[in-house]
């Protein structure tokens, strides 16, 4: 499918209608109707519900902007790698990072691999490691540090010396702030909110060994759990690398006991690498593991 096609259509999304894309774009109303026809009897369904003055996008609408968002951007960073110079390291690296203590060696691996490539720029995009998994093998990242286990038929990896406990995030004047750990039993009629990925509703319930234990909230990004927990809606289970520098006067967590410990990974697509700044960056990564006394990276 020729690409221009995802243009026009992001075009007409983003004006709302036909008349004022088609000006945008420099083509003439018949032209891009006939585009849009197009697009449509390829995908084979309604892309948008045609208005007095707007057009709006149909279901199959709202998930093809997703994908041609993505789609353009993958060619962009395509093209840019291929005019890449092979004896000069430049261009973008992009990188997928989560929420936990392990993003803390992003600034040290960056602080150094600039002082060797100071011509590679950076992407840094926030996501969970479930969805960081999948924009690597989609191409749309290059790298990225996520929560274990991996799974090491998809992708290559390097541990990191960091660690992340699972824990209740509460407000201060809670009861539970007077315990040192707490158990199943603590959380035993507590409203709750717990980050929204299955394998971790797995892993919960298998420590709670109650898989009907009641969640009141999920979450997608803490930022949202402190939210919930400042306002004293609920409790939230999370980790503490995702809450330790963001805590505020009225919050603190404790340690869920037996303890649920996860390692933090830098992870790229199993196979051949033939991004030369990709490359270059897991050579520095290995370093930098490798002498963890050196660079201060021991948690």
């Amino acid at each position: 499918m020729d690409m221009r096609l995802l243009e026009y259509f992001l075009a007409v999304v983003e004006a709302g209608n036909i008349s004022k894309a088609a000006l945008k774009l420099h083509v003439t109303q018949p032209t891009l109707t006939r585009q849009l026809q197009q697009l449509e009897e390829y995908y084979g369904s309604q892309l948008f519900i045609r208005g007095s003055r707007k057009m709006t996008l149909t279901n199959s609408g709202i998930i093809l902007k997703k994908r041609a968002l993505e789609l353009l951007d993958l060619q962009t960073k395509t093209k840019m790698e291929i005019k890449q110079n092979e004896h000069e390291i430049s261009g973008v690296l992009t990188i997928g990072c989560g929420e936990s203590c392990g993003n803390q060696f992003l600034p040290i691996i960056l602080k150094e691999f600039s002082k060797q490539y100071p011509k590679v720029t950076y992407q840094i995009k926030t996501a969970g490691s479930s969805e960081n998994e999948e924009k690597i093998e989609d191409g749309l990242i290059d790298v990225a540090i996520v929560l274990g286990p991996i799974d090491k038929n998809q992708f290559h990896s390097l541990s990191l010396p960091y660690q992340d406990h699972w824990c209740l995030l509460m407000k201060k004047d809670s009861p539970l702030a007077q315990r040192k750990r707490i158990y199943q039993e603590d959380l035993k009629d507590l409203p709750l909110a717990i980050a929204n990925r299955k394998e971790v509703l797995e892993t919960f319930y298998d420590w709670a060994d109650n898989p009907q234990m009641p969640i009141l909230y999920q979450y997608d990004l803490n930022s949202n759990l402190i939210i919930l927990v400042e306002n004293g809606l609920c409790y939230g289970i999370t980790i503490d690398g995702a809450v330790d520098n963001r805590l505020n006067q009225s919050l603190t967590y404790r340690i869920l006991e037996p303890q649920i410990v996860y390692t933090s990974y830098l992870i790229w697509k199993k196979g051949v690498v033939t991004n030369p700044i990709l490359e270059k960056f897991i050579l520095c990564a290995q370093k930098i593991i490798h002498q963890p006394d050196r660079y201060d990276i021991v948690r």
